[in-house]
C-alpha cells in the first residue's frame, strides 16, 4: 500500500488527507501487528481507559466523553506541549 492507501484504510478520508497536504502537516505512520493492538476509535480509547486506569478513572471520565471526543487537537488539552514532546 501507498502511504495514503494505508492512511485511508485505517480510517483517514480522502478530504482530510488532501485538507493535510495543503497545510502542510507532515505524519508518521506506525503500524503494529494486529494482535497486539486496536483499531484508533473513541469506543476502543474508553475500553482501554477502563482496562487499563480501572473502573473509577473510566467513570470519572465518563460524563466528559462528549467533550473530550469534540476536542479539535492535543493543544485543547495539552497546553504546555506534553504530548507533542512525546510523540516527536
Amino acid at each position: 500500500m501507498t502511504a495514503v492507501e494505508a492512511m485511508a484504510h485505517i480510517g483517514f478520508d480522502l478530504e482530510w488527507l488532501a485538507a493535510r497536504l495543503e497545510d502542510g502537516t507532515e505524519h508518521l505512520l506506525v503500524l503494529f501487528p494486529a494482535a497486539d493492538g486496536q483499531v484508533a476509535t473513541w469506543d476502543n480509547v474508553w475500553s482501554l481507559i477502563r482496562e487499563h486506569f480501572g473502573e473509577k478513572c473510566h467513570a470519572a471520565l465518563l460524563p466528559f466523553r462528549e467533550e473530550i471526543e469534540a476536542l479539535p487537537d492535543y493543544a485543547s488539552f495539552d497546553p504546555t506541549g506534553a504530548i507533542q514532546r512525546l510523540a516527536n
